[in-house]
This record gives C-alpha cells, structure tokens and sequence, in this order.
C-alpha cells in the first residue's frame, strides 16, 4: 500500500513537472505537442458531448422552440423591412411623377395656343462659373435638344440650352447667371387686386439666386408681386413665363428719392432643382 502511495506521489510530481514545462514554453510548441493528444482525446468524447446535447433539447423542447421562434421572428423583421423600403421608394417614384406631371400640364396651359413638345429631362450636374451658372441636363441632340431652347419647371423660366447639346447630354444657361438682363413685367400675384404693372430690366449680378432692377419711385412695386417675362431676345415660347417673385423693394443707394431697387428670386431654387423641362418647338426637325 505505502508502495503505490508512493509511486502516486511521484507520477504527481512528474505531471506537475510536465505541466511547468510546458507553461514556460512558447504557444507553438506547446501547440505542436499537445496537438496529438488532444485530438485523440476529441475523438471518442465528441460524439458523447453532441449526444448529450440532443438529449438535453429533448428533456427541454422550449429551448428548441424558442431558438426556431427567435429565426422566424427575424425573418419575418426582415421581410417587413424590406416591405417598408419597397413602400416608400413606390411613394418618392410616385411624388416624382406627380410633380412632373403638374409642371408638364402648366407650361401646356400656359402655351395653350402654342405649337411645341414639352420634352422632361433630369438634372445631373450643376456647374458654377464666373461667367455662367450652368446645369447640365440628361436629353440632349437625340432626344429633340437644340440650341437656344427654352428650359422651364413647370411656369417658372430656368434658362435655354447653352451651346449646340451633345448627343445625350445639354447644359442650361441660367437666367441668374451673371450679366444676364431680362425685360419683364412686374404685376399682383392676386388676379382679383387692383390692376398696375411696373417695367423693367432685370439684370443677373452673380448671386446664384437672385436678380435686381432700379425702377422710378412713381412706379408701384411691392413684395410678392410676380415678374413675367416680356423679352423680345427670348424665343416666342418663352413669353409670360415666370422670372420669380419680388423679393424686397429697396431705396436705390445712389438716388433714394428717385428710384427704387427691386429684388426679384426666382420660385424654385435653380441650383437645387432634380427636373426640367425643354420647350421643343414643332417648327424645328427633332
């Protein structure tokens, strides 16, 4: 008895050695070593420990229920998700279609007796230089574009094709690019107030949103009364669109007494604008 007590000891002793050897060694070599056995050990345990884990979801089915519960209720999340996404892109889709459809119906009654295709185009780039503040739309020379065509969104004038379009591609000088000048008429926007139109010239001095004119004090302007355009320089199918809004009705610095300044922006804001519209006029080859 005291004799296999005593080899106990000792086999304990030499495992303990083993095992502060093995502490004091790098990570792969202990790896390298240990790596035989335990796969060894893996071996006949692996099945055991699975065996034991069915046994256990059987003795507890409210765990595997609950796990296949927690997977549908993801999937379900997710195609509700995606449901919602589908939902609102058919919304914007059909925002986006409205809002053209209102613009095109307005130039068409504006130019009622008119003879021209109103051609819808998307906005792609918007260029700002010294001289010109420019957009760039997506029609161009196939789709009917040509030079000096007038742009619109919906009554409000935005500009005309720049130069000569390439094939699919247009840029659309803006109306408030510098040194534009526009001839307009400047009236109410209520069509029951009381009849008075003041004439002038707007001019574009830079500012990407707005133009300016010095009218006589005797002429009667106010904030929010509308500017039309009244420009023989501009195609037939440009007149009576709107250039925008009186902004401000301020003394003109150099001569307060005698004249006024008149700020006037137009509607939407032109650089932020998504959609045009190119006014085609039948009489030309397209």
């Amino acid at each position: 008895m005291m004799r296999w007590l005593f080899q106990s000891r000792r086999l304990l002793a030499l495992l303990a050695l083993v095992v502060l050897v093995l502490a004091l060694l790098p990570n792969r070599i202990v790896d390298r070593i240990t790596h035989g056995p335990s796969h060894a050990v893996q071996m006949p345990v692996g099945p055991t420990s699975r065996g034991i884990r069915r046994v256990g979801l059987w003795l507890r089915p409210e765990s595997r229920e609950n796990g296949s519960a927690r997977e549908g209720d993801e999937t379900l999340k997710s195609e509700r998700d995606m449901a919602v996404l589908r939902y609102r892109r058919l919304e914007d889709e059909l925002r986006e279609a409205r809002e053209r459809i209102e613009q095109l119906s307005q130039v068409r009654e504006q130019m009622k007796n008119s003879t021209v295709d109103l051609l819808d185009a998307r906005v792609t780039a918007w260029v700002s230089e010294p001289s010109a503040a420019t957009l760039r739309i997506s029609r161009g020379s196939k789709a009917g574009v040509g030079y000096n065509m007038v742009v619109a969104s919906g009554i409000n004038l935005v500009g005309r094709i720049a130069d000569d379009p390439g094939a699919f591609t247009a840029n659309v000088r803006l109306i408030t690019s510098a040194n534009t000048a526009l001839a307009v008429r400047i009236v109410p926007a209520e069509l029951d107030a009381p009849p008075r139109e003041a004439v002038a010239t707007l001019y574009a001095g830079g500012n990407p949103n707005e133009l300016t004119a010095v009218v006589p004090a005797t002429q009667v302007v106010r904030e929010g009364d509308v500017a039309y355009l009244s420009d023989d320089g501009w195609p037939e199918e440009a007149r009576a669109l709107v250039v925008g809004r009186v902004a401000g009705v301020l003394p003109e610095p150099t001569d307060p007494l005698l004249r006024r300044r008149v700020v006037v922006r137009p509607v939407p804001t032109l650089p932020a604008l998504s959609r045009v519209i190119v006014i085609v006029p039948h009489t030309l080859e397209h």
